[in-house]
């Protein structure tokens, strides 16, 4: 999350425009060179978030709030949030 947070800041902080695009994020060359769809939302991306950390510490939740640098219950309320189980 804190990782998403400093790439949102430094977007906004580029951005020549009045409304951020795609093009003003720096996204790793991985993550670019897919057929992902971006997100359009903070919302969207921190749910994509949140379950990519879940698939990658298979199922171990406080793996995945470590991972993503928040805390335990800050986590699960997001997991609420998002509907995810």
């Amino acid at each position: 999350m804190r990782e998403l947070e400093h790439t949102v800041e430094k977007a906004v902080i580029l951005s020549e425009g009045k409304a951020l695009t795609p093009n003003d994020f720096m996204l790793k060359p991985l993550l670019a060179e897919t057929n992902y769809n971006l997100p359009n939302t903070f919302e969207e991306m921190e749910k994509i978030m949140i379950i990519n950390s879940i698939e990658k510490n298979k199922g171990n939740l406080t793996a995945a709030a470590e991972q993503l640098g928040v805390a335990r219950q800050t986590f699960y309320n997001k997991m609420k949030k998002y509907n995810i189980s």
